[in-house]
């Protein structure tokens, strides 16, 4: 079989120095940004309707968490176009607050978003070096 190898811009990223826990995916997707957009508004619909049940019994309570956990790894997979939330948080409930005082699933988009900002910057620079190179020609 014939091998295309290129630069998709695919970085991967070890999970808390766990090198079983390697996730990868492109940093600089210029569209990434539109989908952490649109899976926040969607966390934040998930985040309400959380607050406003009212639980009676500790089972329902369970089935909330479990519910509003799978909700949110949905959207952490849909940012990034792959099963990344299962590799990211493992067995653990991604509501479950860490000393911080945050959800895991807020530390992990508050660690890895300004990582896709740079990326998505820097690679934009950089194309707009190359670019700089051709168009300055054509302005002489």
């Amino acid at each position: 079989m014939n091998i295309i190898n290129y630069d998709n811009g695919k970085k991967s990223y070890v999970i808390n120095g766990d090198e079983n826990c390697v996730i990868t995916f492109n940093t600089s997707d210029i569209a990434i940004v539109d989908r952490i957009k649109k899976a926040m508004i969607n966390i934040q619909a998930v985040a309400e309707d959380y607050e406003k049940r009212t639980i009676d019994n500790e089972d329902d309570i369970n089935k909330l968490f479990v519910e509003t956990d799978r909700e949110i790894r949905n959207q952490i997979d849909y940012i990034f176009g792959d099963k990344i939330a299962d590799k990211a948080f493992g067995a653990t409930n991604c509501l479950s607050v860490c000393g911080s005082g945050n959800a895991i699933y807020e530390n992990f988009l508050n660690a890895i978003v300004p990582i896709i900002e740079h990326d998505i910057i820097s690679a934009q620079e950089k194309a707009n070096k190359r670019i700089e190179k051709y168009t300055s020609q054509v302005k002489k």
